[in-house]
């Protein structure tokens, strides 16, 4: 996931995800981080996920 800074991350970025199947059922989640981030700054998230996932929900994003 490609996230972009609006304003100063000094603390890092958080994110968590839904884990679903093909029929939108969740079955698990999965998180990640990065390190500080500046206004205007942009990052990539990775999720790991099994090949039996068909995508992911986000369900939180911090910017600490």
């Amino acid at each position: 996931m490609k996230v972009y800074a609006y304003q100063d991350c000094p603390n890092g970025v958080y994110a968590e995800v839904n884990i679903v199947d093909a029929n939108g059922t969740v079955v698990g989640w999965t998180n990640d981080t990065l390190s500080a981030l500046r206004e205007g700054d942009y990052g990539v998230l990775v999720f790991r996920v099994d090949d039996n996932a068909a995508g992911v929900k986000a369900t939180e994003m911090k910017c600490r």
